[in-house]
């Protein structure tokens, strides 16, 4: 099945856009626009499909995701998930729309919960995408003493 995903062309006047390097913007757009790319913007992908589709090498791919991390636009969490947190505010939400986002956060590898649920906490994020679907991150259950072994293991891996 076909997904189409649509840009607004104002991302062209968005600043922080507008400042990245043509690998940086080419990398950006392919994250919100590839095949493996979902309604959450959280998606399993490799550092060897990301260069085989952009061109780019590892080392120009590793130092944009940098940057992205640094200002909270994009995660790639052990060279296999790919996290946009504000792709979900981009969205035009609707009871569908949420109800499939829940779904794919709550098919998520535990590691990627527990980055969601405690990692983007420190950049202020998860509150704001809690929000949007209207969910309640008091629910959450990744607590568990293994749950917190896995995240101390997790890296966000460039």
């Amino acid at each position: 099945m076909t997904k189409n995903r649509y840009i607004s062309t104002s991302i062209w006047e968005d600043e922080y856009i507008g400042e990245l390097q043509p690998s940086e913007k080419l990398l950006f757009i392919y994250l919100l626009t590839n095949t493996h790319t979902n309604i959450a913007g959280m998606y399993p992908i490799t550092m060897r499909k990301i260069k085989f589709d952009t061109g780019l090498d590892n080392q120009t791919i590793s130092k944009a995701f940098k940057g992205f991390q640094n200002n909270s636009k994009a995660f790639f969490i052990n060279q296999k998930y790919v996290i946009l947190p504000n792709f979900i505010k981009h969205q035009k939400l609707n009871n569908n729309i949420k109800v499939d986002i829940l779904s794919i956060v709550n098919n998520l590898p535990i590691c990627i919960k527990q980055f969601l649920n405690i990692g983007l906490k420190a950049f202020d994020v998860f509150d704001e995408l809690c929000k949007a679907l209207n969910y309640s991150n008091s629910n959450s259950n990744f607590n568990t003493n293994k749950e917190e072994e896995e995240w101390k293991n997790i890296s966000v891996r460039i």
